[in-house]
């Protein structure tokens, strides 16, 4: 762990089924194998913040049910431990509950700390709906509000997307997450890459900088409207893949012209091309080689369609940012 970089705790179910301690710092991302809520919050963590310290909190049960006062204990936990950031994909809307008054106090003092909250709202349709504690003053609420006619909405310390469907990182297989528990690990390992620990510097990063193009579902943009009139190169390790994903994200490019299928031979195609599409390909989560690949198609003026953010949001807005192209990812 870097000087700079930050440690994050995970209130939520065990990160790993074996694991015995009531909290345990995952230095090595390996052993985020397991398919828990917990574990799979962890992942998505991980994605966007790669150099962070990952600390496990479990007070949820497998069910994903637990108690205030475990909660309110584990932020203690979190306060001793010199954490930086709390993700808690969590939360209760009965503001009647005993420990309702003592959990706001020890988030009141978790922010005294300079302590990082980030939480989710309820699962609703609308951002109507209140819940704890996400929505006290202290706190980084997480929402989704699928009335919502942009990309993200900001108001005081709380986030909402118009969507609830998250990338899982998996290099075996495609997953995709729904709910605002999912959408709170995302913005929690945007906020650890991005290293300011202010709310208003937060909220601005968010609203001026990953706003436009590099956050989330991209699924309402008209993909044929942006192929219209432009040449477009196709690439997937497989020319005729049977997998229902690559087929169907492979259905909606009805129109332009495909200049190639495999990656072998892309690099002889790709001056002729506007656009470089990337094939449905889970090895590519997080992976060096592909980061490499988008820069290099970057640095060349092309624009890049990806099914799913193989790439975080932060390098996603690095590279597009610094050499003037659109990065999309479409969610299939």
């Amino acid at each position: 762990m870097g000087v700079n970089d930050m440690r994050v705790a995970i209130i939520d179910t065990r990160i790993s089924e074996n694991s015995t301690n009531s909290d345990i710092l995952y230095a090595n991302k390996s052993i985020l194998l397991n398919n828990s809520h917990g574990s799979n919050i962890a992942k998505i963590v991980e994605h966007e913040a790669p150099d962070a310290e990952l600390l496990s909190i479990p007070v949820l049960c497998q069910n994903k049910k637990g108690t205030l006062d475990k909660l309110i204990n584990a932020l203690y936990r979190c306060m001793e431990l010199n954490v930086d950031i709390v993700n808690m994909s969590l939360g209760f809307v009965d503001k009647t509950y005993k420990g309702y008054n003592e959990l706001s106090s020890v988030c009141i003092e978790a922010r005294k700390r300079n302590i990082i909250l980030v939480s989710a709202y309820k699962n609703n349709e609308q951002a109507s709906c209140m819940s704890y504690p996400a929505g006290y003053m202290e706190t980084i609420g997480v929402g989704y509000d699928k009335t919502m006619q942009k990309n993200i909405c900001i108001y005081s310390n709380n986030i909402f997307f118009p969507t609830n469907c998250v990338f899982i990182p998996n290099k075996e297989k495609i997953e995709l997450g729904t709910g605002s528990s999912f959408l709170t690990a995302c913005v929690t390992g945007i906020i650890a890459n991005h290293k300011k620990r202010n709310y208003e510097c937060i909220m601005k990063y968010f609203k001026n900088k990953l706003e436009p193009e590099t956050l989330l579902n991209k699924s309402q943009l008209d993909l044929h409207t942006i192929l219209k009139g432009k040449r477009y190169c196709y690439i997937s390790n497989k020319k005729n893949d049977t997998d229902v994903l690559q087929e169907k994200f492979y259905s909606r490019l009805t129109s332009g012209n495909i200049i190639n299928f495999e990656s072998n031979y892309f690099m002889n195609e790709i001056d002729k091309a506007d656009i470089v599409i990337l094939g449905v390909e889970p090895k590519w989560t997080g992976n060096n080689e592909i980061f490499q690949m988008v820069t290099y198609f970057a640095s060349q003026g092309k624009d890049i369609i990806m099914p799913f953010p193989y790439i975080n949001a932060s390098e996603r807005y690095k590279i597009a940012s610094a050499y003037k192209v659109r990065i999309i990812s479409l969610y299939v």
